[in-house]
């Protein structure tokens, strides 16, 4: 009977290990496939904005417009006919497509044309991106989130971001004399993207930038505001970073940025260009024990992870394992008790 219940251990121990194994086989999968499915439908949305971008950047009116706004002094941009003929030219698309608007910028960042007169011949902030010089090499992107005032154009912290598609302009040389961007409010399908890649009741995925602002809103920004990470109507893009919870400040905000803290484990490898998986779990910024798979990707520049709350990934596999061992526990029992008696009777 000894010999049996040291059977019984064994077997539930092996047991245990298999059923682990097997539950972290499948959240590695999930991960992996959830985080990688998000990194290739955000390429893909990529694409889909420079492509239209592209197009109209080759537009013959659109072309000879900009020519003849890249040679005017800034006082005399919004009263030219050209201005107008662009927003004319360009109105039906943005409404169709659901733009917020759009700029064309001078090799010097400079707005020369654009939706509105407010900001002509001044500095956009499209020309912060640190991409922005490479489309004098012909390149194109769409920009991270950028807060911005959506009506001035200026960075204005707690106002709602924008993304931009960046495209070349060339004249009639074919040489690139400017930049168009149209505006792309990201509460549209960029979100959709991530919210799409969001697993069970506690899962999320979301982008990070090299510093690890976050480029995309987390699925808790309600509960970031209770615990005062976040004010008012400020959301979580842009403002959070995903740092190690004992060390987050009370007051996240892209000004105030603590320098100090650490990224949590999954963000420090992702902003050194490694992609990794960890099914054993780690502090997530929240304070909540998590699993994750990450990514860095070179082209879009940016980190993407796909997260879950331990308890929720493994808390089926704790429900068995508790009803396993329980079980065990049971049945050794039962057999040292008939050891005993036998003991008793002899």
């Amino acid at each position: 009977l000894i010999v049996l219940s040291v059977a019984l251990v064994a077997l539930a121990a092996w047991i245990h290990s298999s059923l682990s194994k097997q539950a972290r086989e499948f959240q590695r999968d999930q991960l992996q496939v959830s985080v990688l499915l998000t990194r290739d439908t955000l390429k893909n949305w990529v694409d889909q904005q420079t492509l239209r971008a592209l197009i109209w950047a080759d537009n013959q009116t659109l072309r000879v417009a900009t020519e003849t706004l890249a040679a005017l002094p800034a006082d005399q941009l919004a009263q030219h006919h050209s201005q107008q003929d662009l927003r004319r030219l360009l109105k039906p698309f943005l409404t169709q497509m659901g733009f917020e608007g759009f700029v064309i910028l001078n090799e010097h960042g400079q707005e020369i044309a654009g939706s509105n007169n407010n900001t002509l011949g001044s500095t956009s902030v499209v020309a912060l991106d640190e991409r922005f010089q490479t489309i004098w090499n012909e390149s194109y992107y769409v920009t991270h989130p950028i807060l911005s005032d959506s009506a001035t154009g200026q960075i204005y912290p707690d106002n709602h971001s924008s993304l931009f598609s960046v495209v070349p302009v060339r004249n009639s040389s074919n040489q690139v004399v400017a930049a168009l961007a149209f505006r792309i409010n990201p509460s549209g399908y960029y979100t959709g993207i991530f919210e799409r890649g969001r697993l069970g009741n506690s899962g999320e995925s979301y982008a990070f930038n090299q510093t690890g602002h976050m480029l995309s809103n987390s699925r808790f920004d309600d509960q970031l505001r209770r615990m005062g990470l976040l004010t008012g109507t400020q959301e979580s893009m842009l403002s959070i970073q995903p740092v190690n919870p004992a060390e987050n400040p009370v007051n996240t905000q892209l000004s105030k940025t603590n320098d100090n803290a650490s990224l949590t484990t999954m963000a420090q490898a992702a902003t050194a260009q490694q992609a990794g998986v960890d099914v054993y779990g780690y502090p997530g910024y929240r304070g909540v024990s998590v699993i994750g798979a990450w990514l860095w990707d070179k082209f879009l520049n940016l980190g993407i992870t796909t997260e879950i709350e331990y308890e929720e990934a493994y808390g089926p596999l704790i429900l068995k394992l508790i009803s396993l061992w329980s079980l065990t526990a049971l049945s050794v029992f039962l057999l040292l008790g008939l050891l005993r008696n036998s003991h008793k009777r002899q």
